[in-house]
């Protein structure tokens, strides 16, 4: 089977996430295209966030739009984000430099499902000092048990995938 997923392949990897195989047998070769309100949308939270990059309010803006509507991880019946201080203390963990570690938002789904999401303020994520938040995510889900995250500055999304012994 031949694997043609350029936007697979556009993106930066660090580690194997999803071998080549597998990838072909959970994704369309192509995504339909947004709904033109949502682009209109994700087009007015990009240009707020680049007017004024410390916007907490368009960073949330944007946080919303991607996960919401564009990746379709909204509230539902069987569904529940946790946001801010609404996150459950069970979600708080201490870092080895003694630092309390939480993620901002915690989305919850069925069979248990869960993603929690956290934000970082650094321009590079994973380069510099954005290797910190990187490897306080990648304590956090080793400290949890739980082996997906996300971590995002609100310009850049890292989808961590932890294990015992390896990241990706």
């Amino acid at each position: 089977m031949s694997l043609d997923l350029p936007w697979w392949a556009s993106l930066k990897h660090g580690g194997l996430f999803l071998s080549a195989p597998r990838l072909a047998d959970l994704f369309p070769t192509s995504a339909p295209p947004l709904a033109p309100y949502i682009v209109a949308r994700l087009r007015g939270d990009l240009q707020r966030l680049d007017e004024n990059p410390a916007d907490a309010a368009a960073s949330k803006a944007l946080l919303d739009t991607v996960l919401h509507d564009i990746a379709g991880l909204r509230d539902s019946a069987n569904t529940d984000w946790q946001r801010g201080n609404d996150v459950q203390p069970r979600f708080a963990r201490r870092a080895a430099s003694g630092e309390m570690v939480k993620p901002r938002r915690v989305w919850t789904g069925p069979h248990g499902a869960l993603l929690p999401v956290f934000v970082d303020d650094e321009p590079r994520l994973g380069i510099g000092r954005g290797k910190r938040s990187v490897s306080r995510v990648v304590e956090w889900c080793r400290g949890t048990g739980h082996p997906l995250a996300l971590l995002t500055n609100s310009r850049q999304f890292r989808l961590l995938h932890v294990a015992a012994e390896h990241d990706a």
